[in-house]
């Protein structure tokens, strides 16, 4: 019963297929049909466009006087088209000479179509009474500027025409090469329910009938019907059904036999289908892939199966390639390694087998590679306007694809054996050999790299077993060394040769990086050698791009554009190289400073070489350094030296800042604003985080330790940020990134620094214990320092003419002030911990006395030198110590201290009113009138 399922599934299966192509067929053919069609209507308007201007020209044709004399009057110029329009006529139809219809003029309206029996359109000599003019234009053009009741309509078609078309011709075929497999079928099952047919008799029938079938469609066949395909398709198929239910129902045949007789019908099914069509080729491709699996063998052998599946697969892909089916292609790529991966599934391998598997993979994929990227297999109409795709392109894709899956689980299988890793080195080597050859296929090649290097790592760290690292390296190496020197010397003619570049240098660093970390970067010295090796290699290998860059400057299109990416990639390899180079022979804080030093080589050379790629590789090492000086965590494990200015905190970061300020300076020299940009902006931020280090250092001598920053220690860090910005906003004229790099420390200072400061760390919130009268020797430092060099940037943003971050750091200097005056005050009443007890009457009246103060002082200095925000400021002060005396100070006073109180605040107001009337509001006094004389 396996063998009439198995007739009744491919009986299904050709029905679908036919339909398919009868569809796709019907397309084609449909699509043919208009394309005649718009040809002959242009056609018609050619013709009736030359019959109207010869029309014309008879109308308008002058007498010979006149005609023959141009200058007299009277005379009319011929039309410019006249005198060359050629009279066109039908040949005669058979029968009919030719001599009765030479010369006959056609009517006007007449189409070309009412030629009935016409076989070509003649066109004669011009007509004898002509006179000379100049030569006519393209009839097209003509005919196009002609008005539409001189054109002939096209004929109108009938909108059944169609669909009935479709059920008439096709539908009818399909279904009845449909019910002939049937009728074979139910014949086949007749003869075997009633017992009226032997075995023999009833196979040898079946086989007859198909080869009948097949016989008839060959005869049959015409390019432009599907009755004979249909036919041979039927035919076929029951030819497979047939030997099939031999072999393996009725038992009549070995396998073996049966296996050959197949295999030479597939043979013949594929022959036919270079002139029966696609569907044949379909139908040989179904049954002979599925002839293995359905002829079911005790001990299959991969050897002859493999060398079957071959020969199947190169027979089609000869015949799609001749006759450019890529569909057809692409299904037997897909079938021939679907075995692969069926029998890894489901067949035990023995260890002998796999060379036979990876041989077939192999051999199979070149093939299939050979026909998508063979010339004669990309036709002109392949890349036609709105084909995305090359189908042969994407059969080459379905190659690699499938390949790479197979070889991966052959690789996993074969517990990584050297064979196979030589199959797939070959297959790397063929891949990038087509990406060469076809710039379009040229991903192929990263496709190979990356899918090596991912199986080397497997390998590596998820193997089945031991490794021999002598083995590891050995393969490693050959796939750097293919890709890196396959790569370069790819990009030699290539019409991308910057991709191959890329290539190139991905391979040797994933090489590098795959060898240390298996090794967990030993011999790094070595390693070390050979990464100079290699910066040195690519180095050698852009002096000939170079050049030819040079010699290719204003030469043809497509001659001298190439070269610059090429040197960008290979400038890359030569900077990561040497940089891989410094990791492995240096650590931690050298290792940076050594990147460093790279910074002012690079800067050179791009004053003095013309590559796009050095600012942007200056660009990179800078920020691999800013990004290990400021976002390292590793640098607090770092042995420190207990010395403050002989550490590698002083060395490492100064040294830098200085390499990336002397290579802005350069890169500015050679006109690279953006790159001098960003290593200013770097140097400044290198140099911020150096001074605070170097501030933690000074408070924790003995190491880097995790303890909170204290008061003194955080006015340090504020000190350091105001005076980075001093000597940033004086940089900062001439270099925008330094005047950044300033207003930013100056707002981190004023308002990171003034909350840390005002509260944080303030000693009433953290209750320090006073150590020193008043606590001037705590206090002091931690706020008038800051205080002092607010003002003094506050004046150097108004020399630069900034007066808003002059106004707000006058704000925070009297703010730091007011907060210095009143932990004095505190300190003073409490002489142990500034939170040890309520404050006191006279502590209030001694805070709105040391503010009254401070307010006086303010509008002294600013009636002084004349500065309206210091005048504002004490404003503000003694607005906020009025405040505070009636809302506070008065509401626990009584009786006499209460008027004392009140008339000492209007004494103090009264005052100040006069200083403001007196010196600041003052009004100008007239000038006296001169006396007069006295006589």
């Amino acid at each position: 019963m396996d063998a009439l399922i198995f007739i009744l599934a491919m009986v299904v299966l050709v029905g679908v297929i036919l339909g398919y192509f009868s569809a796709f067929s019907s397309a084609s053919t449909a699509k043919r049909v208009g394309v005649l069609t718009e040809y002959v209507k242009r056609l018609e308007a050619q013709l009736v466009a030359l019959q109207t201007q010869r029309s014309k020209g008879e109308a308008t044709e002058k007498p010979a006087d006149a005609m023959s004399n141009p200058g007299a009057p009277g005379a009319v110029a011929p039309p410019p088209n006249a005198g060359h329009v050629p009279p066109v006529v039908a040949a005669a139809p058979p029968g009919q000479p030719l001599g009765k219809t030479h010369g006959a003029p056609q009517p006007a309206g007449e189409s070309l179509t009412s030629l009935a029996g016409a076989a070509w359109l003649e066109v004669t000599a011009p007509s004898p009474p002509a006179p000379p003019a100049t030569p006519s234009g393209p009839a097209a053009p003509d005919a196009a500027r002609q008005p539409a009741r001189n054109r002939t309509p096209p004929p109108p078609r009938p909108a059944f025409a169609g669909l009935e078309r479709n059920l008439a011709t096709r539908a009818a075929i399909w279904v009845g090469a449909i019910a002939i497999a049937l009728g074979c079928v139910f014949l086949v099952k007749y003869s075997f329910d009633n017992g009226i047919l032997s075995p023999p008799v009833r196979v040898g029938l079946g086989a007859a009938l198909g080869v009948a079938l097949v016989v008839a469609g060959w005869v049959l066949a015409h390019p432009d019907e599907l009755l004979g395909p249909g036919l041979a398709a039927a035919g076929i198929a029951a030819v497979y059904a047939c030997l099939l239910a031999a072999a393996d129902l009725y038992h009549l045949i070995p396998n073996g036999v049966a296996f050959l007789l197949l295999a030479l019908w597939t043979a013949l099914a594929v022959g036919l289908s270079v002139q029966l069509g696609p569907l044949i080729a379909l139908v040989g491709l179904v049954g002979g892939f599925a002839t293995p699996g359905l002829l079911h063998a005790r001990q299959p052998h991969p050897g002859p199966l493999f060398t079957y599946l071959f020969l199947l697969q190169g027979g089609l892909l000869v015949i799609t390639r001749r006759r450019n089916w890529p569909g057809v292609a692409v299904l037997a790529a897909l079938a021939a390694n679907a075995w692969v991966l069926l029998w890894l599934a489901f067949e035990p391998v023995a260890a002998g087998n796999y060379a036979i598997l990876g041989a077939f993979e192999l051999l199979t994929t070149f093939c299939v590679l050979a026909a998508g990227a063979a010339p004669a297999a990309w036709p002109a109409n392949a890349a036609a306007p709105g084909k995305r795709i090359n189908p042969w392109q994407a059969l080459a894709w379905v190659a690699m694809l499938m390949a790479l899956i197979a070889n991966a689980w052959l690789l996993r299988a074969a517990d990584f054996s050297t064979l196979q890793w030589g199959f797939f080195f070959i297959l790397s080597a063929g891949s990038l050999l087509v990406a060469r050859l076809r710039p379009a296929l040229q991903q192929l090649a990263w496709v190979a790299a990356t899918a090596a290097f991912l199986f080397l790592g497997e390998w590596a760290f998820a193997g089945t077993g031991p490794i021999v690292a002598a083995h590891f390296y050995f393969w490693v190496g050959c796939f750097a060394a293919l890709f890196a020197l396959g790569g370069y010397a790819c990009l030699w003619g290539a019409k991308q040769p910057a991709a191959f570049a890329a290539i190139s240098l991905c391979a040797s660093a994933a090489g590098v990086g795959l060898v240390l970390t298996y090794g967990r970067f030993q011999h790094r010295g070595a390693w070390g050698i050979v990464c100079v090796a290699l910066a040195g290699l690519y180095a050698c290998g852009a002096v000939p791009v170079y050049r030819r860059r040079a010699l290719s400057t204003g030469g043809p299109a497509g001659r001298g554009d190439w070269a610059p990416a090429t040197l960008n990639a290979l400038a890359w390899g030569v900077a990561g190289f040497a940089s891989l180079a410094l990791g492995l022979f240096f650590r931690d804080a050298v290792l940076t400073l050594a990147l460093a030093v790279e910074l002012p080589i690079v800067a050179l050379l791009i004053s003095v070489l013309d590559i796009s790629a050095l600012p942007e590789i200056l660009v990179a090492i800078g920020v691999t350094v800013c990004v290990r000086l400021c976002a390292n965590p590793f640098i607090f494990y770092y042995s420190m030296a207990s010395s403050f200015f002989f550490n590698w905190v002083t060395l490492c970061y100064a040294g830098a800042a200085a390499l990336l300020a002397a290579s802005a300076t350069i890169a500015g020299h050679a006109r690279r604003p953006k790159a001098r940009a960003a290593l200013e902006a770097m140097a400044a931020l290198v140099a911020a985080v150096g001074l605070n280090l170097l501030i933690r250092h000074w408070f924790h001598p003995a190491g880097w330790t995790f303890v909170p920053a204290g008061l003194t220690e955080v006015a340090a860090y504020v000190d350091g940020a105001l005076l980075m910005a001093i000597i940033f906003q004086r940089l900062g004229a001439a270099r925008p990134a330094f005047d950044t790099a300033a207003r930013m420390l100056t707002l981190l200072a004023v308002f990171v620094g003034g909350a840390f400061l005002a509260h944080f760390v303030s000693p009433m919130v953290t209750n320090t214990v006073v150590r020193t009268t008043w606590g001037l020797g705590q206090l002091l430092p931690a706020y008038m320092i800051p205080a002092a060099l607010m003002l003094a940037l506050a004046a150097v943003y108004r020399r630069a003419q900034r007066p808003a971050l002059a106004r707000l750091l006058v704000v925070a200097v009297l703010v730091f002030i007011l907060l210095f005056s009143s932990l004095v005050v505190r300190a003073a009443f409490h002489p142990v911990r500034f939170n040890s007890g309520p404050a006191t009457t006279a502590e209030l009246y001694t805070y709105s006395l040391v503010w009254g103060l401070i307010g006086l002082a303010l509008l002294a200095l600013g009636i002084a030198i004349k500065s309206p925000v210091l005048r504002s400021a004490s404003l503000v002060v003694m607005l906020l110590t009025i405040l505070k005396v009636f809302f506070v100070d008065t509401s626990h006073l009584h009786n006499l201290l209460r008027v004392l109180s009140l008339v000492g605040l209007g004494l103090s107001l009264m005052l100040l009113g006069f200083l403001y009337q007196r010196f600041v509001f003052r009004r100008p006094t007239a000038p006296r009138a001169a006396e007069p004389p006295i006589k």
